[in-house]
């Protein structure tokens, strides 16, 4: 047999069940459970917990773009930089206290390009993101 007529096999008799499963009454679908040995509350908690875990992950998704998304909306920065310097050692101490504090490398990380040295722009650019972000304060904050 080919793959497609075994994909399609497999498909009819999904089907069948199903058509079958939906014909039972709730009580002779009960009685039918019972005499496999199979227990209507632990199919309902599994069920139900796979439901709570596939809405928090829902909930976990959404909180994780919303920064993303206030990045995307804010625009250009507008007012006063520090200096280069200033602006590595912000963002150093940041990431340093970060870690020392246990938060999730996910939730605040930092990648260079190609490995490489990040240039002017780039630190500024991520200043710019982590003051909109309210991870650092405004250079006129301090």
């Amino acid at each position: 047999m080919t793959h497609s007529k075994n994909s399609a096999d497999f498909s009819a008799l999904r089907d069948a069940a199903l058509e079958d499963l939906l014909k039972l009454s709730d009580a002779e679908l009960a009685a039918e459970l019972s005499s496999d040995g199979i227990s209507i509350a632990e199919i309902a908690q599994r069920a139900g917990n796979g439901m709570r875990e596939t809405a928090a992950q829902a909930i976990r998704l959404q909180n994780s773009r919303k920064p993303l998304q206030a990045l995307e909306s804010a625009g250009p920065m507008r007012g006063v930089r520090p200096s280069i310097g200033e602006i590595k050692k912000m963002v150093t101490r940041l990431f340093e206290n970060a870690q020392k504090l246990g938060v999730e490398e996910r939730s605040l990380g930092l990648a260079f390009r190609d490995g490489k040295k990040q240039t002017d722009a780039d630190w500024e650019t991520l200043y710019d993101d982590l003051v909109r972000l309210k991870a650092i304060p405004p250079e006129n904050d301090h």
